[in-house]
């Protein structure tokens, strides 16, 4: 019509806004029933769990595996009553013996065994195992609980500062020097196995070593020093190969690169040198009560590692014991239970070698494969 205003076409237009709207709507109901859906699903659900394990400490990187702190709610602990000494002329004193899930306190004088299973850490690393007073501290490497194990009782987590350390080591008295390291600077502190204070801390650069005696070793550039007890003093400018009560086994090198292995008489700081020249890397081990013979660690040309026994100060190999690398491919165990007796796991078994007949026994005791002992002197 002329005049009145102009007049559009507007129907066409309106189906497209209205498909919109309908596919809008649709989207929002999927969305809503999707969302109820997930908080139905959510309470059907139980809480997740507390984080049960410490937070990582500086200095040492967590492991790529489950860090769930245990004991096993399977735990036991038996009895098996022995018949005798575990052999003729050994000392008394408690021999623990560890295996994959199993940790066994054995009686040297009594060859009784007690079985305590359940004893599973959750690492796939090197573990610290250290007697006590009442029995025996697991303190794995990696970031996985460790576990404490008095006789006769079931294990439980380590706790005070043996829960957080990176390495635990035997220290005087029955107490336990707990380490840690936080880049180039190491710590330690004297605890009880409560991980409780019980003396002294110390903090320096360079690596923490055990003295054989309850002491500490630094290992650093320059050589190795007595830090406790002080005063704080150089031992050598080489290395400690084994370390034990009354000795240490040193490899030292001159200045032509000439090497060889020197004992040192701890009382009195007498050296004398052990056996001829000597290559290649220094093994490691213990030397024994009295200083008269060293358990040392060695790998062979067929890459086989062995545990010899060296007499001193001549350093002749009397004994070489087959020691296959364990379940974490390191070198199997062995602890000095006086000067004349050593207990070493030869081929994942309990063996005792008597130094003064020269012969290797197996104590006839009931046990699974082991591969790691420690020994408590009555």
């Amino acid at each position: 019509m002329e005049g009145g205003p102009e007049q559009f076409d507007s129907g066409p237009s309106r189906v497209p806004g209205r498909l919109v709207g309908v596919v809008v709507l649709a989207v929002l109901v999927v969305v809503a029933l999707v969302v109820l859906d997930q908080r139905r699903l959510d309470r059907s659900l139980p809480p997740p769990p507390p984080p049960t394990g410490p937070a990582t400490p500086r200095g040492r990187a967590a492991p790529a595996v489950s860090t769930t702190p245990r004991p096993s709610l399977a735990a036991s602990v038996t009895t098996a009553r022995g018949s005798g000494p575990l052999a003729a002329g050994v000392p008394a004193g408690r021999l623990y013996a560890r295996g994959r899930d199993v940790l066994y306190a054995i009686d040297a004088a009594t060859g009784t065994v007690v079985r305590t299973r359940g004893v599973e850490l959750g690492s796939t690393g090197p573990v610290s195992l250290v007697a006590t007073r009442r029995g025996v501290l697991l303190r794995p490497f990696d970031t996985v609980p460790g576990l404490r194990v008095d006789d006769g009782r079931a294990p439980v987590p380590l706790a005070g500062a043996l829960a957080s350390a990176d390495e635990v080591l035997p220290g005087p008295d029955g107490r336990l020097w707990a380490l840690d390291v936080d880049g180039p600077e190491s710590r330690a502190r004297l605890v009880d196995d409560r991980g409780r204070p019980a003396g002294p801390r110390t903090r320096t650069s360079g690596s923490f070593l055990g003295d054989g005696a309850g002491g500490l070793l630094l290992q650093d550039v320059g050589g190795v020093w007595q830090v406790h007890p002080g005063p704080v003093r150089r031992l050598t400018t080489g290395a400690v190969t084994a370390a034990g009560p009354t000795t240490l086994l040193l490899h030292e090198c001159d200045a032509r690169h000439r090497c060889a292995d020197v004992l040192v008489d701890r009382g009195s700081g007498r050296r004398e040198p052990v056996g001829s020249e000597r290559r290649g890397d220094p093994p490691s081990g213990t030397t024994a009560p009295g200083g008269a013979h060293a358990a040392l660690t060695v790998s062979g040309t067929d890459g086989a590692t062995r545990t010899v026994v060296r007499r001193l100060p001549d350093g002749e190999v009397v004994q070489t014991l087959t020691a296959p690398t364990d379940r974490f491919g390191l070198p199997g165990s062995a602890v000095w239970m006086s000067s004349r007796w050593l207990a070493v796991t030869a081929g994942a078994r309990l063996s005792l070698y008597d130094t003064v007949r020269d012969v290797a026994v197996v104590p006839d005791v009931d046990l699974d494969a082991v591969d790691q002992l420690a020994w408590r002197p009555s």
